[in-house]
């Protein structure tokens, strides 16, 4: 067996490993993610931009399985302070992406949870 075989084989089994809820997490985090870029881009704002930066290293560790159960308890924290924060500094300047944005990271906060607790 070459090992592209032997690589592509393990690939498979990685995203089959990927349970309805990593998925369901997997695209919320993909959407939360967009946001942050096209709002990091659109309002030049470097600190978005590298939250949705975070959000596709994370999707992307998750997919491949690299220390996935860590990823996966490291994102509840990440995603929770960027709600808290844009909450605390932003709340009277709310929008229904923001609003939209925030819905979906408290949906994945959740999901994180309940895959971290099925461990």
């Amino acid at each position: 067996m070459s090992t592209t075989e032997f690589n592509s084989k393990s690939s498979s089994n990685q995203l089959l490993s990927l349970t309805p809820l990593y998925l369901i997490g997997l695209l919320l985090a993909a959407i939360t993610g967009v946001v942050h870029l096209w709002l990091g881009i659109e309002k030049g704002s470097p600190a978005l931009f590298i939250a949705g930066i975070g959000f596709a290293i994370g999707i992307i560790a998750v997919v491949v399985d690299i220390r996935r159960q860590t990823i996966v308890r490291l994102g509840i924290p990440f995603t929770a302070v960027q709600a808290v924060y844009y909450l605390a500094t932003h709340f009277d300047q709310i929008t229904w992406v923001s609003a939209t944005d925030k819905l979906v990271q408290v949906g994945l906060i959740a999901v994180l949870i309940v895959i971290d607790r099925r461990g």
